[in-house]
């Protein structure tokens, strides 16, 4: 799984985010123009992807759902003190109907 684009939030999952940098230097610093590998995803038989503009979710072949980007709140379920990708209680894929 790669990404690339914008991860001022850590949308992409790929350990960056403009908390990584300086003040002021964030939200050019954590613009990624070339595919960059998502090391937290490999060997994890990811078989969709959701992305918005602040967050993506990621769903495997066993049902497992991860998650990064802008967690401030707890807006993705997931515990706002961590900053790496988080995976989401286990929901049973049966209830996701995709």
């Amino acid at each position: 799984m790669y990404g690339w684009g914008s991860s001022n939030f850590g949308q992409l999952g790929t350990g960056i985010s403009g908390d990584s940098f300086d003040p002021g230097e964030g939200m050019e610093k954590s613009k990624v123009y070339t595919p960059v590998m998502i090391k937290a995803l490999e060997n994890l038989g990811i078989t969709k992807v959701f992305c918005g503009s602040t967050f993506s979710l990621f769903l495997n072949n066993m049902g497992e759902v991860f998650a990064c980007g802008a967690n401030d709140l707890g807006q993705l379920g997931l515990d706002p003190q961590i900053d790496d990708m988080q995976q989401l209680e286990k929901m049973k894929k049966k209830n996701m109907n995709m």
